[in-house]
C-alpha cells in the first residue's frame, strides 16, 4: 500500500499544483484583457480632455484591483492601428517619435489628475490628449493601451510576466 501511495501521491499532486497554476493564470489573464479594454474605452470617450490618460489609468486602477497593486509592472497609452502589437519602445518607456506615453507600477500608486495635462514635465507628454485626432473630418486615431504584469506563481514555468494590449478607434466629437 505505501508503494502505491508513493506513485499516486506526486502524480496528484503534480496535476493538482498544474490545475491551481493554470487557473491562476486565467484570472490573471481574464482580468488584465478587461482592465486593458475598459481603460483603451476610458481613452477614447475621454478624447481630447487634458487628463484622458488620468481617465484609463484610473479605469486600469479600478478594473485591475483584483490582481493587487504589486502585480501590474508597465502601462503604455500609445496610438496605434486596429488590430497590431504595440512597438517594442514601447513597452519599455515613453517616446515622442512613436507617440507612447508610459507608466509604471509606482504611477497608479500615486495616482493624481494634477499629474496629468500634457505639459513638458507631466507624465502624458509624449502623446498629450490635444494631439489625438478624434474629429469627424479627420480619420479618428487608434489608441492602444499596453499592460504588463507579473506572473507571480507561474515564474515557476518559465513565464516572468503576463502582456495585454487592445486598441480602440477614438470616438469622434460631434458638435
Amino acid at each position: 500500500m505505501l508503494v502505491e501511495a508513493a506513485i499516486v501521491l506526486p502524480v496528484t499532486f503534480f496535476l493538482l499544483l498544474t490545475l491551481i497554476g493554470g487557473a491562476l493564470y486565467m484570472r490573471t489573464y481574464v482580468t488584465l484583457n478587461s482592465a486593458a479594454r475598459s481603460a483603451a474605452r476610458a481613452g477614447s470617450a475621454a478624447g481630447q480632455d487634458p487628463t484622458a490618460d488620468f481617465a484609463i489609468l484610473s479605469a486600469l486602477k479600478r478594473d485591475a484591483s483584483s490582481l493587487g497593486g504589486g502585480q501590474i509592472q508597465a502601462i503604455s497609452v500609445y496610438r496605434t492601428v486596429p488590430n497590431t502589437e504595440p512597438p517594442a519602445a514601447c513597452r519599455i518607456g515613453p517616446s515622442s517619435e512613436l507617440k507612447c506615453n508610459f507608466y509604471t507600477a509606482a504611477t497608479l500608486g500615486t495616482l493624481l489628475e494634477a499629474n496629468f495635462g500634457g505639459a513638458p514635465s507631466q507624465r502624458d507628454s509624449y502623446w498629450k490628449a490635444s494631439d489625438r485626432r478624434v474629429g469627424r473630418t479627420d480619420p479618428p486615431d487608434y489608441i492602444g493601451v499596453y499592460i504588463r504584469a507579473d506572473a507571480g506563481a507561474l515564474r515557476l514555468f518559465g513565464q516572468p510576466f503576463i502582456e495585454r494590449w487592445v486598441s480602440v478607434r477614438m470616438e469622434p466629437i460631434y458638435e
